[in-house]
């Protein structure tokens, strides 16, 4: 009969501490379950802030509207300021560009094709 008294009372005793260790995990994850809603709640804020910002680039439908209603008037002003709508294309600059890209390429080519006959020749 002691033998089963005294592991009764080592029952109780472990009973006990296991209560304790539960009671202590629960405090343990009380606090970094607090600390992970702060974390949250922190993280929201951010989230927030950032989407704020970026729909200042992100969503110009505001400025669509406005130079669709104001479209005459910013042609006006940027007419006034200088600011040349379209570059103006001119076909004989174009045809001297070419001409003298296909000189030097002659050129070049030419030049490598005299080295080679050179270096063959020696």
């Amino acid at each position: 009969m002691e033998h089963n008294e005294q592991t009764t009372e080592e029952l109780e005793l472990e009973n006990t501490q296991l209560k304790e260790e539960i009671n202590m995990m629960r405090e343990e994850l009380a606090t970094v379950n607090e600390r992970l809603k702060e974390e949250i709640v922190r993280l929201d804020d951010e989230l927030t802030a950032t989407k704020a910002h970026l729909k200042r680039y992100t969503a110009p439908a505001g400025r669509k509207e406005y130079y669709e209603k104001n479209k005459e008037r910013l042609k006006e002003a940027r007419l006034k300021a200088g600011y040349k709508y379209k570059y103006a294309y001119d076909p004989e600059k174009k045809k001297e560009s070419n001409r003298r890209a296909y000189l030097k390429r002659k050129e070049r080519l030419q030049k490598e094709a005299d080295e080679k006959q050179n270096s063959e020749n020696i």
